[in-house]
């Protein structure tokens, strides 16, 4: 496997690397540049910004870390264990899921179960005031007939109502007219 390499502004004082961009500031991390050009390109940016320092600090200060990068194969795994991997996944995700439909399924039962005995005691406390009412409307009873109320008689409103001859309100006998 081949080398390769990758760099990084350090400053002297305490070791921290340059972030980089058009305001570096100083991490634990830093930039990584994959090529000694963009470091060099970098650096002439930020020093037609600001000539003096390079993120407050002296030029003198800095240096350029480079670093081999050696791949080393830690471990292979087949395709067929990662499609497996995949697969649990997303089976799990599927179980979740569907435990979480039966939840949510069961809290609405719940408040249905909840709505409906409400309503039950709703209807059961009207039934038994109506039967209260019947009962009380079919206990009445009278001993004899003197203690029957009598029946009112019926009114001929015909003969109490009397038409109106003149409709433009002279009427001698209305009170305003007796003023």
């Amino acid at each position: 496997m081949s080398t390769r390499k990758e760099f990084k502004i350090r400053r002297q004082s305490d070791g921290q690397f340059s972030t980089g961009g058009a305001s570096p500031r100083w991490s634990d991390t830093g930039k990584i540049w994959k090529a000694r050009a963009h470091v060099t390109n970098h650096l002439h940016l930020v020093m037609q910004r600001n000539d003096e320092t390079y993120a407050g600090t002296d030029y003198d200060a800095i240096d350029v870390v480079e670093y081999d990068i050696c791949p080393v194969e830690s471990s292979v795994s087949p395709l067929l264990t990662l499609t497996r991997v995949v697969e649990s996944h997303t089976e799990e995700r599927q179980r979740l899921a569907e435990e979480r439909q039966l939840r949510a399924q069961e809290r609405r039962r719940h408040l249905l179960e909840e709505e409906i005995a409400t309503l039950r005691k709703k209807l059961g406390a009207i039934t038994l005031k109506e039967e209260q009412q019947a009962e009380a409307a079919d206990g009445v009873t009278f001993d004899t007939v003197a203690d029957v109320p009598p029946a009112a008689e019926p009114v001929d409103e015909t003969e109490t109502l009397q038409p109106c001859d003149e409709v433009d309100g002279s009427d001698e006998d209305s009170p305003s007219s007796q003023e």
